[in-house]
């Protein structure tokens, strides 16, 4: 969860996505406070500066973005056989191994999103049967959900929708630990603002049903810097000192200190 920083204005969204994509994530879920600003000024503009630079995809299986201007262009309404930068889809398949997995992505909406704009939103419970289904349908068997929709709702999920291996959930700010098991389903939440990093392992029987699981929390707040983030953020801290605030500038900053190979490392 990173709050409402994707959504606030191109220079944060850009932010975001290479802080993310520096962290090496296979997909991530939209959340209510993305869509914080769809109505004004901006309205989405930031948030698709954001997708269009993730270097994963990015999920909503039961949002519609075919009327925002700045979403359309990025939204594809399927399901990928692999992952797919820097767009929208329902969901994907990752391969492990020698297995495949069905990802996909729910947000919750009515009274939590509260300035969709020119984006709708579906039932999600519906859109999470649809995906088991298509998923089935195509021979997988090991299905994992990434959604904002709150631990009540992540519960009852995984009880209305059975097909849900595994149910990664974010938007109430709470830990799981250890992982709630309901049925033939593991719901597992991480905290807040990327308190703790999750570590979640899985073992399948042969029908794709869990037999064993693993894992913790590992906090974050102590955790071993990388030299090249630290490089950064003191570059940060040098050019916010210099009154920089836009992110080209800040690149600026980085070329004249001689540091663009530390940089570009980063982000990479």
């Amino acid at each position: 969860m990173t709050s409402w920083e994707i959504g606030r204005k191109a220079q944060d969204s850009l932010a975001n996505a290479v802080f993310m994509n520096h962290l090496d994530y296979d997909g991530m879920v939209l959340g209510n406070h993305e869509f914080d600003l769809g109505e004004g000024v901006v309205d989405h503009g930031p948030l698709s500066t954001y997708v269009k630079n993730a270097a994963h995809p990015v999920l909503g299986a039961n949002v519609d973005f075919s009327q925002d201007q700045f979403l359309a262009p990025y939204a594809d309404y399927s399901y990928s056989d692999e992952p797919v930068d820097g767009r929208i889809n329902k969901g994907f398949v990752q391969t492990v191994g020698d297995e495949q997995i069905g990802i996909f992505g729910i947000t919750h909406y009515k009274e939590v999103v509260t300035v969709p704009g020119d984006v709708s939103f579906a039932d999600y419970t519906q859109a999470a049967k649809d995906a088991v289904a298509h998923f089935e349908s195509i021979g997988i068997n090991k299905i994992v959900a990434l959604t904002h929709v709150g631990i009540g709702h992540d519960r009852t999920l995984a009880k209305e929708v059975p097909g849900i291996d595994v149910i990664i959930g974010g938007h109430s700010h709470v830990t799981t630990n250890p992982p709630n098991h309901i049925g033939d389903t593991l719901v597992v939440q991480t905290g807040e603002y990327d308190t703790n990093l999750g570590e979640l392992n899985v073992v399948f029987d042969e029908e794709g049903k869990i037999v064993d699981h693993s894992g913790k929390l590992h906090p974050t707040k102590n955790a071993e810097i990388h030299p090249d983030t630290a490089r950064v953020q003191e570059l940060l801290g040098e050019a916010t000192a210099l009154g920089i605030v836009s992110y080209e500038d800040f690149i600026g900053h980085v070329i004249k200190a001689g540091e663009l190979d530390t940089y570009e490392a980063f982000i990479e």
